[in-house]
């Protein structure tokens, strides 16, 4: 049995108004798919409509391969694309997985 994800990558994006579907396609062809080539797991995003913010999550094995992700020319590139369609810079964490629920 393969060993679970250890790591919860999150990013709240700051986006501006009007510019939502331009962010979502970006995203979805972006970041989530290049997620999910380089090792990670089940990315997630979320919509807090009191601060018109999304977040982003992503299951990594280790801290190794999630800094790999965010530190690649790809998502580089991505964030140039997305940056003029975000209010400020999005918030980057990774927290470690205490306890997961397995069915």
């Amino acid at each position: 049995m393969a060993k679970p994800p250890q790591l919860l990558g999150v990013a709240t994006f700051h986006v501006r108004p009007g510019k939502e579907k331009e962010f979502l396609k970006l995203l979805q062809e972006g970041p989530f798919r290049l997620c999910e080539k380089m090792g990670g797991r089940a990315p997630s995003l979320y919509f807090r409509p009191q601060s018109n913010d999304y977040v982003a999550t992503a299951h990594w094995a280790d801290a190794k391969m999630a800094n790999q992700y965010i530190n690649s020319k790809e998502m580089m590139e991505w964030n140039k694309q997305a940056t003029p369609m975000l209010r400020d810079a999005p918030t980057k964490e990774l927290y470690e997985i205490l306890q997961e629920r397995t069915a």
